[in-house]
């Protein structure tokens, strides 16, 4: 219990103190390419337990970094996005795996936008956020937005010329986008 009351007083000290994170960044960055390491052998060992069960590979989703705040990096002389998708790059395409990371729109279609798309694989892919229930509190399905969710899964499926059932463990994917319409 006190290592977790540590821990949320450790990230709320850092969220909200520049020269904290500074701090934090100046003591991990030396050791940068070990954590990227440690994280490849625990993404190796995860990858091999799939293959094992039957399953192609490992897809890691870093969701929500297209709501970063950006702002100057006080020791990159760039902004928060330019320093983590661009100097970091090497490190965010350095997993073994398939990873999935969202940007700032901001970013993608600025004067960046070459540079984004010669690190990471020729191009950057948009996929627009698609409605698929009303807002809470009534929380209702929005017939709409799944019908296009389940469109969208269908066209990329046949493109890569396969199937829901080949792709998921279970069809209880398409099954759910059904139920809620």
């Amino acid at each position: 219990m006190k290592l977790e009351l540590g821990m949320l007083k450790l990230g709320a000290a850092i969220k909200n103190s520049p020269d904290a994170r500074m701090e934090v960044r100046r003591a991990l960055d030396p050791d940068a390419g070990n954590w990227l390491n440690a994280a490849n052998d625990v993404i190796g060992e995860a990858a091999l337990e799939l293959s094992n069960k039957g399953y192609g590979g490992l897809v890691i989703l870093v969701d929500d970094l297209d709501k970063m705040i950006v702002r100057p990096h006080v020791d990159a002389g760039c902004n928060t996005a330019e320093h983590l998708f661009i100097l970091r790059s090497a490190q965010l395409t350095a997993f073994n795996c398939h990873m999935i990371y969202t940007i700032p729109l901001s970013l993608v279609y600025s004067h960046h936008e070459a540079t984004i798309k010669s690190l990471y694989g020729g191009h950057v892919p948009v996929v627009p956020m698609i409605k698929i229930a009303t807002p809470p509190p009534k929380g209702k399905p929005y017939n709409r937005g799944i019908d296009k969710m389940k469109q969208m899964i269908e066209s990329r499926l046949a493109a890569a010329k396969t199937t829901s059932n080949a792709v998921f463990e279970s069809s209880a994917i398409m099954r759910d986008l059904i139920k809620l319409s």
